[in-house]
């Protein structure tokens, strides 16, 4: 559907200044396809601030199932799949 769509605009843009545009589509789309397919509500907010040398900027919130703080480990896993996708 839709998201196959946007997946295969991105790797081949028509238009290369659309590329910022369909790269924060592409990752929208995700985020809605994964909170259907798990049933847990994704949110996404996107604002205007811009990036550096032509690369997108996002924030990202997590929470822990239970709302307590992160133990060392989870931090420790996290920040090294973030550094693993950057």
């Amino acid at each position: 559907g839709a998201y196959r769509s946007i997946e295969t605009y991105h790797s081949s843009p028509l238009e290369p200044e659309l590329q910022n545009w369909s790269s924060m589509a592409l990752v929208s789309s995700r985020i809605v396809l994964n909170s259907d397919l798990s049933g847990q509500q994704q949110i996404y907010i996107s604002s205007g601030l811009g990036g550096q040398d032509k690369k997108l900027r996002f924030f990202a919130l997590f929470a822990a199932k239970d709302r307590l703080p992160f133990t060392a480990l989870q931090r420790e896993i996290i920040e090294r799949e973030f550094r693993f996708q950057l």
